[in-house]
């Protein structure tokens, strides 16, 4: 079914998303003694970040940005973008 191979992709998209998400909370977590000014800390940076986890038809926020990267680094160093095959 076409729909369910939509949802399966959505999953996946969102199950990346939840494990890149814990990457940046457990240092807040080791870090800071107190629960609440972990959690707190954590929506702070998600607030900042939150581009990064949009997904829209065409793209997920951090494609985004590394387009982006891709664009300078084709500018600024050739050689570099040549070899990294972007």
């Amino acid at each position: 079914m076409p729909g369910s191979t939509k949802m399966l992709a959505i999953v996946k998209v969102f199950a990346n998303l939840i494990s890149g998400m814990s990457d940046l909370c457990s240092p807040i977590i080791i870090l800071l003694e107190d629960e609440a000014d972990a959690f707190w800390c954590f929506e702070r940076l998600m607030r900042k970040l939150r581009g990064n986890f949009r997904c829209t038809e065409r793209s997920v926020g951090v494609e985004n940005q590394l387009q982006s990267l891709a664009s300078i680094t084709q500018v600024l160093d050739p050689k570099l973008h040549q070899h990294l095959g972007i």
